[in-house]
């Protein structure tokens, strides 16, 4: 029930409009009805269904309250209202006043072997519904930015009909597993208020406590970012590798396509906003460089320059991003926790701080099928393999540990204390790749060598792939159009990389089909967008 969606269909004809009883503002997308809408950002969809359904419910006297979600994958991941013992009927009742042309349910049971058809919500099918059915998922179909995205039942409400126990009139029953339990005694059914998706909800006292699995710590967003095209920034680039003369370094350290940007920073960003709002600040890093479109107001976004983090300001400019990010940590007022990206990096669905971290903090990690050779570094090897060579290196030495899967390219959650012991007891390693201006053979990516070390210290745990969905793109490549595609026809991955790696007699894929993907997946300005920008 999602996707993207270029010829939204036939209009819909469901009454209520002045032309002729046919509504324009509803499209039909197969053979679902769908409300038209220029702007909607998924936590906006989930929010405003759950305070007309806590609305309804109160107006019809019943007692709805917010049930706070198991963290695990494959959950339900919108907003869940439980309705109290003796409130059924009612809140049927209730729900079937937010029958409307764009809306649908779908009834839930335990068990069943697939799920239920998705049907049109009406007053007679509320008062149809079964007595066995226990939960249903109520959503509004959303067409947003004309057709390029799609809401449908991922951003439903559920609805979550409790009862009392057979055995015991003062043991109550949830109809579906929640964070806490799904039996429990009465008088945890007083009032009480969580925060759930960023707003404060009416819920109930079993809820009303940390569970042990929620990540209830703050989250902040790193990004190191370059605008190859700043004719400034290029002659910087230009004078220090005239000045590198001599010096051994990859040919690839000087590549164009190590520069080059096809605005992915701000889909990037966008990415953020549709799906991780959860985030409480970003932190852009760049060398004396803001983008144009870039609101330098707003304060969820702050633009820290590389001067304000190098420990050592001399090696700069520095043109490398290992060494840049030897020095992220550094940024005054981050997070413990943080998640770092480049900006060829996208979320493609709503993400959660679980995603990342276990609740106690414990860093999850994606490691690759992939693995690494064995070997020394050396200048002719390609730099990625170098990294990991001699990431092994320092992990044998000083850990009696070695590695050999890389890492998905994916958000990197990160710690910023164990970052600061990497710094300390790695430091002549990271302190010779901070001042490399570009990349260079012994070079240690620091935001790699955290997940390596946190696991041997036992502060990082992998996790199984199909925990956290991944799809790798390389752009460099025409081929890969038909991936984009797929991508963006399912939307069901929760993270891709768009990594620009030119394969030797393969065509590149063209620049526009890159931009019109983003653009397709990415519909919505972000907040701290300029509105000329």
């Amino acid at each position: 029930m999602t996707g993207t969606n270029h010829d939204t269909g036939d209009v819909g004809n469901h009454g209520g409009g002045d032309h002729g009883g046919v509504d324009r503002d509803v499209v039909t997308v197969d053979g679902f009805a769908y409300r038209r809408v220029d702007r909607l950002t998924p936590r906006e969809a989930r929010n405003d269904l759950a305070d007309d359904v806590l609305a309804a419910l109160a107006d019809a006297g019943v007692r709805g309250f917010v049930v706070k979600p198991i963290i695990e994958p494959g959950m339900h991941r919108g907003i869940r209202i439980g309705v109290p013992p003796g409130g059924r009927h009612d809140a049927l009742r209730a729900l079937a006043r937010l029958a409307g042309p764009a809306v649908h349910y779908q009834e839930r049971y335990p068990r069943a072997l697939a799920p239920q058809a998705v049907r049109p919500l009406t007053p007679e099918s509320m008062s149809a519904l079964p007595s066995h059915c226990g939960s249903l998922l109520l959503a509004r179909f959303w067409s947003v930015a004309g057709g390029s995205l799609l809401y449908g039942l991922e951003y439903a409400v559920g609805i979550e009909f409790w009862t009392v126990s057979e055995t015991d009139p003062h043991v109550v029953l949830a109809s579906r597993r929640n964070a806490a339990a799904v039996e429990t005694s009465d008088d945890l059914l007083a009032d009480a208020t969580i925060t759930v998706d960023g707003r404060s909800r009416p819920s109930i006292a079993l809820f009303d406590r940390a569970m042990l699995g929620e990540a209830t710590f703050e989250v902040d967003a790193v990004y190191t970012w370059v605008d190859g095209d700043d004719p400034a920034w290029r002659e910087r680039m230009l004078r220090a590798r005239a000045d590198s003369e001599g010096v051994e370094y990859h040919p690839e350290s000087l590549a164009v396509n190590r520069f080059l940007s096809r605005d992915e920073l701000r889909y990037s960003l966008r990415s953020l906003a549709m799906y991780a709002p959860w985030i409480r600040r970003i932190f852009l890093v760049t060398d004396q460089q803001v983008p144009a479109w870039l609101d330098p107001d707003d304060d969820r976004i702050t633009v820290v320059d590389h001067r304000d983090i190098y420990t050592d300001p001399s090696v700069l400019p520095v043109f490398n991003s290992s060494a840049i990010i030897t020095q992220l940590h550094h940024i005054e007022g981050l997070a413990e926790h943080y998640l770092y990206l480049n900006d060829d990096i996208f979320l493609g669905r709503d993400v959660r701080p679980e995603n990342f971290w276990f609740g106690n903090g414990i860093t999850k990690m994606f490691p690759s099928r992939l693995t690494r050779p064995f070997g020394a570094a050396h200048s002719e090897d390609a730099p990625h393999f170098n990294i990991s060579k001699n990431i092994r290196t320092v992990l044998e030495r000083d850990l009696d540990v070695s590695i050999s899967n890389s890492i998905r390219h994916t958000p990197y959650p990160q710690v910023r204390s164990v970052n600061y012991e990497l710094e300390e007891r790695f430091a002549a390693e990271l302190r010779a790749t901070a001042g490399h201006r570009f990349r260079h053979h012994t070079d240690i990516a620091q935001d790699q060598l955290f997940h390596y070390y946190a696991q041997a210290t036992a502060r990082a745990v992998p996790v199984p792939r199909t925990e956290f969905t991944y799809e790798y793109v390389n752009v460099g490549v025409a081929r890969s159009v038909h991936r984009l595609r797929r991508i963006l026809r399912g939307r069901d991955i929760d993270t891709i990389c768009l990594n620009d790696a030119p394969e030797p007699g393969e065509e590149p894929l063209d620049d526009t089909v890159v931009a019109e993907f983003l653009a397709d997946y990415y519909p919505l300005a972000a907040p701290w967008e300029r509105a000329d920008g």
